[in-house]
Formats: C-alpha cells, sequence, structure tokens
C-alpha cells in the first residue's frame, strides 16, 4: 500500500520521530483521495508492524526499542539514502569470515556444496540503551572478497553501506 509504505518511510527515516501524532484516518483518506476504510487499513498495518500505537487520542509513532527494520525496509532505505542504516542505531559486527557454505546456503545462493561463502553477522542495537533489536547474518559468494573488501571487516561503520558496495561490485 502506497500509505502505509509513505508512513513506514517516513518513521525510519526520522521524519515522523518517536512519539509523533499521525493524521487521523479522515485526515489521511482526504489527502490521499482514498475511502475510510483505506486509510484505517493502513493505519492498522502501521501498528501491525510495531511503527505506531493507537489510542482514543490518535496513532502515535512508537518507541525506537520497540521496532528493527525489516531487510525490504533497509534495502528500500538504501537505495533512497545510500544507507541502509537509521539514527538512534548502532551495529556491532560479531564476524566477517570466509567459510565453507553449509548445504541451505550453497543451494539458496546457487552454488557447489561446500563452496566458500563470506559469512557476516552483526548485532543492531538502539543508542538509547534498550538493548539488542536484532541479529543479521548474510552470506556472499567468497569471489566478491576482492572486489568488495569490506565485506571482511568488522568495523561497524560498513554496516549501511557494504551492500551498495556489493551492487556495485556485480
Amino acid at each position: 500500500m502506497q500509505i502505509t509504505d509513505h508512513y513506514r518511510r517516513e518513521i525510519s527515516d526520522g521524519d515522523l520521530p518517536e512519539g509523533a501524532k499521525l493524521p487521523t484516518v479522515v485526515e489521511i483518506s482526504k489527502t490521499w483521495g482514498v475511502a475510510h476504510a483505506t486509510a484505517a487499513k493502513a493505519i492498522a498495518q502501521l501498528q501491525v508492524e510495531g511503527l505506531i500505537s493507537t489510542s482514543p487520542r490518535g496513532s502515535f509513532v512508537a518507541g525506537k526499542a520497540a521496532r528493527a527494520l525489516s531487510p525490504h525496509d533497509r534495502l528500500s532505505r538504501l537505495r533512497r539514502t545510500g544507507d541502509g542504516t537509521t539514527v538512534n542505531e548502532q551495529h556491532e559486527v560479531t564476524a566477517a569470515e570466509v567459510i565453507d557454505a553449509p548445504a541451505y546456503v550453497a543451494d539458496l545462493l546457487d552454488l557447489d556444496p561446500g563452496a566458500q561463502v563470506i559469512r557476516r553477522e552483526y548485532i543492531t542495537s538502539g543508542t538509547d540503551a534498550s538493548g539488542p533489536r536484532s541479529l543479521s547474518v548474510t552470506w556472499y559468494p567468497a569471489r566478491l572478497a576482492d572486489a568488495v573488501p569490506t565485506l571482511l571487516s568488522t568495523d561497524a561503520a560498513h554496516v549501511g553501506t557494504v551492500l551498495a558496495d556489493v551492487q556495485a561490485a556485480v
């Protein structure tokens, strides 16, 4: 839904900060030229995703500890801004290594069984000491190591841009 995507983006980019009030269903339906039911569905989806909380006073952006970007949202943000990370987010890269691919990874990447792959693992946390939000593991064919040396870096500064580096190399 375009409406849901719009507000999801506004929230993930920090344009609608924690505690900000979203427009009412009536306002959304007028702004977007849609039925009230369509606007209500958009708000309901944001609530299901943990991005907002709704009360009789309205709908408000949830606290940052309540959410982490999905891989899809992270990739969309990367394509829009050049960086997949958001404000108030920090990363700890716990592994960046070349290993023999587990069978399921080799299958997913269409590699021969036992082929070498790069395994990157990192923990995403809020800067507000709310604790970890997610543990992510990404896999790349080992042949990318020379073209994208940041794949083997444990420097957290590369977490938001490594995918763009990979896309530029292939």
